[in-house]
């Protein structure tokens, strides 16, 4: 785990740095703590006996301005899904649908195979809130359970939360 947390900490400098923020190793420790949150069911199979166990963890990003989630694969740290909320508080007008559409395009990056099947504003807790997903087809054909969901608050006109769940077909036949 301390492998994970010394990642993320260096992804959020390197961001952070990408935007000519420059912060000190140790302020980003202080601003930023990294909790792992064990969840039932998510221990996987482990053991000498399988080589190739794998173990999920889910961690939890708090920052002093507000509550980040995210979530990684413990395979390769990709970033499946992130939420700010605070990114989403405003009192702006709410964008148009194609600005929001584009900004869910710019945020999502949506692969070849990737079929838009939402996009528009919903009602979310009393605010309006711009959604977009895609699906994933290959050859054709749904792969059930695969998306990305993008949202953007109608308040702030930001991008604040991005769901993705998406795999690369194996179309080889095999024993499965």
């Amino acid at each position: 785990m301390k492998d994970v947390v010394t990642f993320l900490r260096r992804h959020v400098h390197r961001r952070l740095e990408q935007r000519g923020i420059e912060v000190p190793d140790a302020e980003v420790e202080r601003l930023v703590s990294f909790d792992a949150i064990p969840m039932p069911g998510d221990e996987g199979p482990t053991g000498a006996a399988n080589p190739n166990a794998q173990t999920l963890a889910r961690f939890e990003v708090s920052f002093r301005q507000g509550d980040v989630v995210v979530g990684l694969n413990a395979n390769d740290g990709e970033m499946l899904s992130w939420t700010f909320a605070k990114l989403a508080e405003g009192d702006g007008p709410p964008p148009s649908v194609s600005a929001a559409l584009a900004l869910s395009i710019e945020a999502a990056q949506p692969p070849a195979g990737a079929v838009l099947v939402h996009s528009g504003y919903e009602d979310m807790g009393g605010r309006p809130v711009f959604v977009a997903q895609w699906a994933h087809h290959h050859e054709q054909i749904l792969v059930e359970r695969d998306f990305i969901r993008v949202l953007v608050s109608g308040a702030s006109g930001r991008v604040f939360a991005v769901h993705r769940r998406w795999h690369t077909v194996d179309a080889a036949a095999t024993e499965r």
